[in-house]
């Protein structure tokens, strides 16, 4: 049994966010897709020590920090992670090398993940993930994971 703590009091569809970490000193450097009776789960792992500040909720486009035209996400729904102080260049950690939009056809709540690069405004590094949903607005639950440090997000079904 992996330890877990709930971040989010429970499904929500309202925006959900966290404290800001100690800044520049984690990177996104791993994405996973999980099924689950009930939902799917996302699953990001980090580089660096800890697991990130992060703000979640749904968006009308996918149009990261910093670019001037949106992502095209596949989906009802566009539920936007950003994670704080992430910055992997400042770090020396590698950045995130796989599958950019990640699908899985196992995970049918979830059509596509996708990563942006790494944004620094010279303020607080951030870097987004955008996750199209099949349902319009579906709940979702933010879990810290523990050893090693991740953070899943739990999509209803």
């Amino acid at each position: 049994m992996v330890p877990t703590s709930p971040i989010t009091p429970g499904p929500t569809t309202t925006p959900a966010t966290t404290t800001p970490a100690p800044p520049d000193r984690i990177a996104v450097n791993e994405i996973q897709l999980e099924h689950h009776d009930g939902f799917d789960r996302v699953i990001y792992g980090f580089g660096g020590i800890g697991v990130p500040a992060w703000q979640a909720d749904y968006v009308a486009e996918a149009t990261p920090r910093g670019r001037p035209t949106a992502l095209l996400v596949a989906g009802a729904s566009i539920l936007r992670i950003v994670f704080y102080a992430n910055a992997p260049a400042k770090v020396g950690l590698p950045a995130y090398g796989g599958t950019n939009p990640l699908a899985d056809a196992k995970t049918p709540a979830i059509t596509e993940v996708h990563l942006t690069t790494p944004y620094d405004d010279g303020a607080q590094p951030t870097t987004e993930s955008f996750i199209g949903t099949t349902a319009d607005r579906p709940h979702f639950t933010v879990t810290r994971l523990l050893d090693p440090p991740r953070l899943a997000v739990d999509i209803s079904r």
